[in-house]
């Protein structure tokens, strides 16, 4: 997200299809939450869904510390 304008940048927002981040930056992003929040992330776990919005972060990283089903 080097150089990128990120004041668009809301809650809800694709990081994708906005440009925010590419394929490989989602694989940044799955590093950093593992490494932050020092949890494990499963292939499974790996959708849109879960990484493509800051609310599907947020939301993934909640049900993950909880115990809760994210596939």
């Amino acid at each position: 997200m080097y150089g990128v304008d990120v004041s668009a940048l809301k809650n809800e927002t694709s990081l994708i299809n906005s440009g925010f981040v590419d394929s490989a930056g989602i694989m940044e992003v799955v590093a950093y939450v593992e490494n932050t929040f020092n949890i494990s992330i499963d292939d499974a776990e790996l959708l849109p869904a879960n990484f493509d919005s800051l609310n599907g972060i947020t939301n993934f990283i909640h049900n993950k510390k909880n115990g809760l089903s994210n596939e």
